[in-house]
C-alpha cells in the first residue's frame, strides 16, 4: 500500500462482512482444506488439464486515505487443522473526499455504507433495513437497505452502495409509532416539520403537509387530515395522500 499514508485505526474502514464469522481465526464444522479440482488452463500454446486447490473466498474493501483496495480472501484450514485466512489485493482505485464512506451494521444483514457526512446514523430496531441519518443541519432523513448481500460477490463490492437515499434530509424529528390491532404490531413513523406531520413506512412515506393523521389500528389504515378535506389510505397506499388532498 501507499508508504506515505500513516495508518491509524481513524483513517481506515474495511467494508465486508466484519460481523460474521469469516474473518474470525476460530474453526467451525464449515472449514475444510483446500479442495483438488481438475480445470483446463492455457499453457504455452494449448489448454491442458491441471490440479487446482482452492479454497472458501470472500471479498472486502479497505479504505485508506483517499484509496479503495479491493481484497480477495480464502478461507480454509491448513495440515494442522489451523485456520488460515490469505488475502490478496485484486485492485485499487483512487477516490475523493466526498466519495470517502462510513459503515454500519445491521444485525443479522451485512455491512452497508452510507456518505460520510453524517453527524449521527440511527439504525431501525425491528427489520433493520431503515437508517435514520441527522445531517450537520440537525435534520433528520433516512435511507433504506437496496439489497443485503447474502450473496456476496466482487462485482458487488465494486458497485459498493447497497443503499438508497429514502426521505430527504429535512424533518425536525421522526418518531416511532404502531397500528396495534393487528396479528403483530406494525410499525411506521411520524415525520415532524415546523407544525406539520407525514409518515413513513418500510414502503413509501408523505411529505410532513399534514394538519392531522389519525391511525386506524383495525383497517392497517390511516386518515389524512389537511385543512377542511380528509382522507382514508391503506397502510400500503399512503404516497395517494398529497395528490388526493390537493
Amino acid at each position: 500500500m501507499d508508504p506515505m499514508v500513516v495508518y491509524d485505526r481513524r483513517q481506515f474502514t474495511v467494508l465486508a462482512r466484519l460481523d460474521t464469522p469469516f474473518f474470525n481465526k476460530t474453526a467451525s464444522e464449515k472449514d475444510t482444506p483446500k479442495k483438488e479440482i481438475r480445470t483446463q488452463k492455457w499453457i504455452g500454446r494449448h489448454w491442458t488439464w491441471v490440479n487446482e486447490y482452492v479454497a472458501t473466498t470472500l471479498y472486502c474493501m479497505l479504505e485508506v486515505g483517499l484509496k479503495w483496495y479491493f481484497f480477495e480472501v480464502e478461507r480454509y484450514l491448513d495440515n494442522l487443522s489451523n485456520v488460515c485466512l490469505d488475502w490478496k489485493i485484486v485492485r485499487f482505485k483512487e477516490i475523493s473526499k466526498s466519495q470517502r464512506l462510513g459503515i454500519v451494521t445491521t444485525g443479522d444483514n451485512t455491512v452497508c455504507v452510507l456518505p460520510f457526512k453524517f453527524q449521527n446514523i440511527i439504525t431501525e430496531r425491528w427489520n433493520k433495513k431503515l437508517f435514520f441519518v441527522q445531517g450537520r443541519d440537525e435534520k433528520w432523513g433516512a435511507y433504506r437497505i437496496l439489497n443485503n448481500f447474502d450473496n456476496v460477490s466482487f462485482e458487488s463490492v465494486i458497485n459498493i452502495l447497497s443503499i438508497e437515499p429514502f426521505v430527504p434530509l429535512e424533518y425536525d424529528a421522526i418518531s416511532e409509532a404502531e397500528l396495534e390491532d393487528t396479528c403483530a404490531p406494525i410499525t411506521y413513523w411520524i415525520l415532524h416539520k415546523d407544525d406539520k406531520i407525514g409518515i413513513m413506512t418500510e414502503f413509501a412515506y408523505t411529505p410532513a403537509v399534514f394538519d392531522f393523521i389519525k391511525p386506524i389500528h383495525e383497517d392497517w389504515a390511516f386518515c389524512f387530515v389537511k385543512g377542511n378535506k380528509h382522507i382514508k389510505l391503506d397502510y400500503y397506499d399512503i404516497e395517494r395522500a398529497v395528490i388526493e388532498l390537493q
